[in-house]
């Protein structure tokens, strides 16, 4: 990964830059999910389930210890 030499930068860049950053987490964060999101409905899918049939699928809860 590349390295900045971020002692050139003011203060106000630096804010600017975090900003920017954090934005673009949030953005990748989101297609992450969506990603995997569509992964998991395409599994269902090829199972032979339809998006209502895993949404209502009943939870399987772990038996007690």
């Amino acid at each position: 990964m590349p390295t900045f030499d971020l002692s050139t930068y003011n203060l106000a860049e630096l804010k600017g830059l975090e900003f920017d950053v954090r934005q673009e987490i949030k953005a990748r964060q989101q297609q992450e999910v969506s990603k995997a999101r569509e992964q998991i409905l395409g599994i269902a899918r090829d199972a032979g389930l339809s998006d209502k049939d895993l949404i209502e699928a009943p939870r399987r809860r772990k038996p007690a210890s």
